[in-house]
């Protein structure tokens, strides 16, 4: 083994694979920070350790968070680094998997070529991933980004494996390039890691989709053969499939419906991608390196298996964008597109010496890595904090058409350049508690500044933005009228487009029926948003979510997840009554 291990590496492999992870590790590391929305993974993630779940609010199941995997792994990382704040476990697990993700992209691209008997020393497409600012930005973010690029790139290589080596130097030592059968069953995690993408995130379906069809076509099988291979796929996405039917009463995450991911909206979408494709010149170095990786596959032999290979990245991450884009994007700048970049990079991670071409194609490596590196629209990049936090200088923009540059937003918020742990966010929370009565026994309080207070049967808070706000007050029930955490108002019928992910708001109308004991003025609306919570479907609505987990209200949910997934209600109280009594 470890003969086969000395021929494998060469001095090339590790300049290639090492020199971009190095540089991006820096880079990540200088943009180290969780968002807002990421202190809603840390506080399910604060549940499910408590025993209460995944859940937001301990006795309400709303799948609040969008990558159960992304949940799993801060469980299971959290007590193993317990003496570190949670903000900072999210930000090195992030981190971690995006250095994976890049590194198994490259030696992919490098066993992709080493099929056709090429050495890639070229780390060309590694350095477009490490070039782009969003990337540095999302590494961390407590968001699953980082997942998705370290199960992207994890993917890539164990399909490009498959293809074998022409490595004379290999094969010289009378070393087999794999100890089983290329049948489309073995090696047993093969299977199973592909099929992990919608536990990553559900739109990532497409990516496990491709690679699916790329783990066939490099591989023999039999009936029984595939069989067993669908079945390791499908065993962990269909179990938990089922289990968020049962549990949360629901086909999909409350986070979908909240933002209505089923929607049409073309026109925001292709404007999402202009701002993210005119903030960058990644067109020009990404057709310049599948122009090289077409020329010089060709000459070198490539077969039907090569071109399925290198294309299910590419044709998946195509689609995913196209995706994006007909959802209508999303309000924290290229994030979205980011795995679908990340993906299409992966075949020319590396690429080899041209030599099938005229000398001008030499200019092709330093072009790449010019555009690639000053190609970048500086309003994007850090912020710069002032001594008064108060007023901070920016260099460049903040918003573009409800689009942020989320990690500059919160870093301003903050007045910090690196917001990681609740005490980073201090400054920009506990200002807007000033004054505030906390939550007393059977107290609901509006923490939108309107100073309302009504009567309930525990303590509540309302809020319209639940991330740093829900971490404060771990343990206490935190209504989100942005609807993201919230069963009934992830429901709500979609107001006027607008901003992406902010175009449903829970009324506190809705909250006090929801909520609150009766009192003498709250007025014919709250009234009649009570008579429509206690009729048939919307009544079960809310009980799907709040009854006891028994098994018979399992059953009831697993069954009437998908009419309840396609429920709307009417926004206004009076036309919901109309509709549902």
């Amino acid at each position: 083994m470890l003969r086969s291990w000395a021929v494998r590496v060469r001095p090339s492999a590790v300049l290639a694979v090492g020199v971009p992870v190095v540089v991006f590790a820096v880079l990540a590391w200088q943009h180290r920070w969780v968002s807002d929305d990421g202190y809603i993974n840390l506080r399910i993630v604060w549940n499910m350790l408590e025993g209460h779940g995944p859940v937001f609010n301990p006795g309400e199941r709303v799948e609040a968070g969008t990558s159960p995997l992304w949940l799993v792994v801060l469980a299971v990382v959290r007590p193993l680094l317990w003496w570190l704040d949670p903000g900072w476990v999210a930000v090195l697990a992030g981190i971690a998997l995006t250095l994976v993700g890049l590194a198994l992209a490259t030696v992919g691209a490098r066993r992709w070529w080493a099929s056709l008997g090429r050495d890639a020393p070229l780390p060309l497409g590694a350095a477009v991933i490490v070039a782009l600012p969003p990337m540095w930005d999302f590494a961390s973010s407590g968001l699953e980004t980082g997942l998705s690029f370290g199960w992207l790139g994890a993917c890539w290589w164990a399909t490009a494996r498959r293809l074998g080596s022409r490595d004379q130097r290999f094969e010289e030592q009378g070393y087999d390039e794999y100890e089983e059968p290329l049948t489309i069953d073995r090696p047993s995690w093969l299977p199973v890691l592909i099929g992990l993408g919608p536990l990553v995130r559900p739109d990532l379906v497409l990516f496990s989709v491709a690679f699916a069809v790329a783990l066939g076509v490099t591989s023999t099988w039999t009936r029984r053969q595939l069989a067993r291979a669908l079945a390791l796929g499908l065993a962990l996405p269909v179990a938990y499939q089922v289990f968020r039917m049962g549990y949360f009463g629901l086909l999909v995450p409350n986070t979908a419906l909240s933002k209505e991911a089923g929607r049409n909206l073309w026109s925001r979408g292709w404007n999402y991608l202009d701002v993210y494709l005119s903030s960058t010149l990644l067109l020009i170095p990404l057709a310049l390196l599948l122009i090289v990786i077409v020329a010089e596959a060709a000459p070198s032999g490539a077969t039907r298996r090569h071109v399925v290979v290198a294309a299910a990245p590419v044709l998946a991450g195509l689609l995913n964008a196209v995706y994006v884009v007909k959802v209508g994007g999303d309000f924290m700048y290229a994030r979205l597109f980011l795995p679908a970049t990340f993906a299409v990079l992966c075949p020319v991670a590396a690429l080899p010496l041209v030599k099938h071409r005229p000398p001008a194609w030499l200019a092709v490596g330093p072009l790449v890595a010019v555009v690639a590196l000053v190609g970048l629209d500086r309003r994007w990049d850090p912020v710069v904090i002032t001594d008064d936090p108060t007023t901070p200088a920016v260099d460049g923009d903040l918003s573009l058409d409800g689009i942020a540059n989320e990690r500059g937003v919160y870093a301003l918020l903050a007045g910090t350049e690196h917001p990681v742990t609740y005490e980073d966010y201090e400054g920009y929370i506990e200002p807007g508690l000033e004054g505030m009565d906390l939550p007393r026994d059977g107290a609901l309080v509006d923490m939108g500044g309107t100073g309302r207070v009504a009567r309930s049967d525990q303590p509540m808070l309302v809020a319209g933005s639940i991330g740093l706000v829900g971490y404060k007050f771990l343990g206490t029930h935190l209504i989100d009228q942005l609807t993201l955490a919230d069963a009934l108002g992830a429901h709500m019928e979609p107001g006027e487009v607008g901003r992406p992910g902010h175009e449903k708001f829970l009324s506190w109308d809705w909250i006090l029926a929801r909520f609150a004991h009766p009192a003498a003025d709250d007025g014919p609306v709250v009234g009649q948003a009570r008579e429509a919570l206690e009729c048939g479907d919307l009544e079960e609505l809310v009980d799907a979510v709040a009854e006891p987990l028994t098994p018979g209200r399992f059953l009831r949910n697993l069954v009437g997840s998908f009419e309840r997934t396609r429920m709307r209600v009417p926004a206004d109280p009076a036309e919901a009554r109309a509709a549902f009594c």
